[in-house]
């Protein structure tokens, strides 16, 4: 066996006996109870007020599915006629509901209903889990909409 065939087989097992290095340590960090795992953003900028505001009031709430697989669907809606006030926020599960009772928008009568149950809600969705927003004025293009998935209401 030449030397330059020893050297590569002995680099290619030093690579793999790293990477399973950085597994078992990835692994054993993501276990102690120390370490909060985080997958994605804990806030999700939904896009320009002035933009999403005109087809929210024309046509109803927009709906975000949960890519993350948190079960964490959730509607912006925007009541009233300030682009720059009104946004709200809402999980489209209802508490206690499986994922497939995702809430739905009824656009002729203006209330989201539980597919499972009947059960409306009205627009604003009292009876709903809520998760803040704001309008941040400082960003570049023009204010946009936040939503902070950390805490809901």
């Amino acid at each position: 066996m030449s030397s330059r065939l020893k050297t590569v087989i002995v680099a290619v097992g030093l690579l793999v006996l790293a990477g399973v290095f950085i597994l078992i340590f990835a692994l054993r960090l993501s276990q102690s109870p120390d370490t909060e795992l985080r997958l994605g953003d804990d806030t999700f900028e939904v896009g320009k007020v002035r933009q999403l505001a005109p087809p929210i009031d024309r046509d109803g709430p927009l709906l975000f599915q949960d890519l993350l697989g948190k079960g964490r669907h959730i509607y912006v809606q925007h009541l009233g006629n300030d682009p720059l006030e009104g946004w709200i926020a809402i999980l489209a599960v209802v508490p206690g509901q499986p994922e497939r009772c995702t809430v739905a928008w009824d656009q002729k009568r203006g209330v989201f209903e539980d597919p499972c149950t009947k059960a409306t809600y009205p627009p604003e969705g009292a009876g709903l889990t809520h998760y803040p927003t704001e309008v941040n004025r400082e960003k570049k293009g023009g204010p946009v909409l936040i939503v902070d998935l950390r805490t809901s209401k």
